[in-house]
């Protein structure tokens, strides 16, 4: 770790501590190099919804009877993101606690799920318990820096059953995402159950819809997802390239020219996956954004 340079080997500390995990996983987040690290921080952190103003829309399909008679519980949950409340309490309790989880010694080959949101690595949908006291019923959606879709109202096993992947494929084909042009479907397709399958071994599957081939699964072969590994390789990429001009007051000048944030002696720092700079020894003052991460 020494060949880092001091600001980003500071970061590198600071992410070792940032991510929940036991002392003997810390230890092994401790070798990791950089580029490693990021991936399991990112993996982490985007478990989490950073509070912000949201405008909230719903899926085609998304008021079934068992939404209906949920209304006013997920009415009262809409308001707190809108008004960009924390939304922690209605989190998994594991993403507090289990930021990575190490393989378990003697574990055969194959992906460790330990420590990752299988369904958001998966189908890029996060899920919100509809109460703070974490029963069966959950809201699942997309998350976006301005906006949320909610697609399903559904449970644990929404996944198993195949519910959550057909609400999630007939939104991307309602919008048009990740949608396979000129490409037929085939006689015969995978049932629900077989693609949860093959997803769990990191294998993308597709679905018909309307006579659409559409993405559903989309994982990688470590079981994370694309997009949060490129969010990671971005982090990467800006560090390399900015670090270096970090010492040109020039450079900080032009940085900071729009806002009332002035740095002269910069620390990185990255709030959720947003990289920025801060003072030193004011970080609390808050960070100049460098790089826009993905919420």
């Amino acid at each position: 770790m020494n060949d880092l340079p001091p600001r980003v080997e500071l970061l590198r500390r600071e992410l070792v501590q940032a991510i929940p995990c036991k002392p003997a996983a810390r230890a092994e987040l401790e070798s990791m190099h950089l580029s490693d690290l990021m991936g399991v921080y990112v993996n982490w952190v985007v478990r989490l919804v950073p509070p912000r103003r949201r405008n909230v829309t719903f899926a085609h399909g998304f008021w079934t009877e068992k939404a209906l008679a949920q209304e006013k519980a997920i009415y009262n949950l809409v308001e707190q993101i809108r008004l960009g409340a924390c939304l922690d309490p209605f989190l998994s309790k594991k993403v507090r606690t289990d930021g990575f989880v190490p393989r378990p010694a003697g574990k055969r080959k194959g992906i460790e799920w330990g420590g990752k949101d299988f369904v958001l690595n998966i189908l890029d949908v996060h899920h919100l318990h509809l109460d703070a006291r974490h029963g069966d019923t959950l809201l699942y959606g997309f998350f976006y820096p301005n906006d949320a879709h909610f697609v399903l109202l559904g449970g644990h096993k929404s996944f198993d059953d195949g519910s959550l992947e057909e609400a999630v494929v007939a939104t991307r084909a309602d919008h048009g995402h990740l949608t396979l042009r000129g490409i037929m479907p085939p006689a015969e397709s995978f049932t629900p159950q077989e693609r949860r399958r093959l997803a769990r071994y990191g294998v993308s599957t597709v679905a018909q819809v309307g006579g659409r081939m559409v993405i559903g699964a989309a994982p990688t072969t470590a079981g994370t997802s694309i997009r949060h590994g490129q969010c990671a390789d971005g982090i990467l990429r800006c560090l390399r390239e900015t670090e270096p001009k970090l010492d040109d007051p020039a450079f900080l000048g032009r940085l900071c020219a729009d806002i009332p944030l002035k740095v002269t002696d910069p620390v990185w720092s990255l709030h959720y996956t947003d990289l920025g700079i801060c003072q030193r020894g004011r970080e609390t003052d808050g960070i100049v954004v460098v790089r826009k991460g993905l919420l």
